[in-house]
Order: C-alpha cells, then structure tokens, then sequence
C-alpha cells in the first residue's frame, strides 16, 4: 500500500513538475535522467527508449529561439548537469549534498560564463522583467507597455498602489531572485529525475532517494540563516543584499521542506483522504502555511520532532 502511495505521489509531482516548469526548464528533470540512464550501461529497452525520448525532447528546446534569460539557463542547466553526474559517478551517497553542490558549482561557473562573455546581472534582470511584463500583457491587455518605475530594487519597494505595480514588483522580483529560483528548479527537477531513474534502470548507481519524512540537513546551516538575516537589517550595498536575498531564499526552502518532513512524519498513518481534506484546509492560508512550515523546519534544528514521534522501538510505523 505504501509503495502504490510512493508511487502516486511522484508520478502527481512529476506531472505538476512537467506541466509547470518543462516548457521552461525541462533539461533539469530530462537531463539528469538521460545521463543517469547512460551511465549506468543501459541494457534493456526500456532504458534505451527514456534515453531516446529525453535526447529528442533536449535536442528539440535547445534548438529553440532564445534569449539572454534563455541562454542563461541552458549554460546554468549544462554546468548543473554535468556537476551533478559527475558528483554521482565520484560516489557521493547522498542526493541532496549532490544536487547542492551541483548547484554551487553551477552558479559558479554561470559567473564565469558572464565574465568571460562581459555580461552584466543587470542585463539578465532586465530581459527576465521584459519577458515576464510581456507575459503578462497577453494576458491583462490593459496593463502599459512598460513596467512603471521604479522596478529596480524590488527589495526596499513599498507596498505597492496599484495592478500595474503589483505586478511590476512580482516580476522584477522573479528577476531579482532568479538565480535562486533556478536552483530550486534544477534541485527539484533532479529529485524527480533520481526518483523515476531508480524506477527505469535496471542496475542504478546510488541508491534511491530517502522518503521525505527523513529529510534532513546539517544544523550548522541555520547559521547561515542567522547571517543572512542580520544582512537585511543592516545598510549593506545593494549587491551584497542581492546575494544575500538569493541565499536567503533557497536556506528559507531547505526548512520549508524539512518542516514538510516533520508534517509528513505525524501524519504517517494518515489516510490519503485525510491527507487531501487537510490540503484543502490549509490552501486558503497558503502565506501561513510555508511561515509555519518553515519555522517548523527551523526548530526541528534543536528540538528533533521526528525523534520524540518515533515509537518506543525507535523505529517510525
């Protein structure tokens, strides 16, 4: 029974991760399977075929028009990729140290990539907010043809008068808080891809991701949350609050989901029913659900929920 939910759950995720993110992003979901799948000396059909069907599909979008945000991510997604399989085949047990260092070195080399080709994070800002505004034209035709000023520093922005500026402030935003925002994509979209590459391969090369209610990660990163947010109450350079507003960003989702874990871990004899009633209660308080979700995260740091819920055997039913 467990196993039929495990499975209905990654398959539900994988289909919201396709429809939401693939047209976008599809190299970290397709990527890290394909390359999986080929260095684990494929044998069978069926792994020739998902081979077959993720190269057409990559093939296809990086012949795509693109733009500076598009060229982006492609090179981002090259690096993320190639880091990740490497860190696979140098036998790192655990996938989620992987994908962060993948993400890290990733970024890394995108910096490079940007000094060698003179490229300023301004541009990329620039083109993201032109994109989106555009987006959002086809569908509020009414909104002017250009964001209204000032759309450069989403970080200090006031609350916001009207439509047109409420969503100029989403989408300079999404500009400013790219690079994060594409981490989190790629370490999705490689927890997914591990997931169905365990389902496809017939000898995989790790072992298979840990359920969700064991997520956990080294206490001493909530330092970084600390500092992180002793920055944004100090007068540092606009720069140095970029960075930390991207950091801050993808720390403040590792204790979302680890708070998600602690969720997951007590409702653990919970019916699929249950659980679905409960989604639906809590979907009008969204903003309340990933603060609470997140503080959760945070004090598991000291207070360890999931061992205190554990059964006198130690081991979770």
């Amino acid at each position: 029974m467990n196993g039929r939910r495990s499975q209905a759950l990654h398959l539900l995720l994988t289909a919201a991760f396709l429809i939401v993110a693939v047209p976008i992003f599809p190299v970290f979901f397709l990527g890290p399977l394909a390359m999986l799948l080929l260095v684990s000396r494929p044998r069978t059909a069926r792994e020739w075929f998902w081979i077959a069907v993720s190269a057409g599909a990559l093939v296809a979008w990086f012949g795509l028009p693109d733009s500076l945000g598009e060229q982006t991510v492609r090179a981002a997604a090259v690096f993320f990729v190639g880091s990740f399989v490497a860190l696979t085949l140098a036998g790192i047990p655990s996938l989620f140290t992987r994908a962060t260092v993948a993400a890290i070195l990733a970024a890394i080399a995108t910096i490079g990539w940007f000094t060698a080709f003179q490229i300023r994070f301004a541009d990329l800002q620039q083109d993201i907010i032109t994109q989106a505004w555009e987006a959002w034209r086809q569908v509020w035709a009414n909104l002017p043809a250009t964001p209204p000023a000032p759309t450069t520093d989403v970080l200090v922005e006031a609350a916001p008068a009207d439509f047109a500026r409420q969503v100029a402030i989403v989408v300079t935003g999404m500009a400013t808080l790219c690079p994060a925002l594409l981490a989190l994509v790629a370490m999705l979209g490689t927890w997914l891809a591990s997931t169905w590459y365990h389902r496809i391969a017939r000898t995989p090369l790790t072992a298979p991701p840990t359920p969700l209610a064991e997520f956990r990660f080294n206490d001493h990163l909530v330092w970084i949350l600390v500092l992180g947010l002793g920055l944004t109450l100090v007068g540092a350079p606009h720069s140095v609050r970029l960075v930390t507003a991207n950091v801050l960003l993808l720390v403040l989702a590792m204790y979302w989901v680890r708070g998600l874990a602690v969720i997951r871990t007590a409702l653990r004899r919970a019916s699929p029913l249950v659980i679905g009633i409960l989604i639906l209660i809590m979907f009008p308080m969204l903003a309340f659900v990933l603060v609470g979700f997140t503080l959760l995260g945070v004090a598991d740091t000291w207070l360890d929920f999931r061992r205190r819920m554990a059964p006198p055997s130690g081991v979770p039913s």
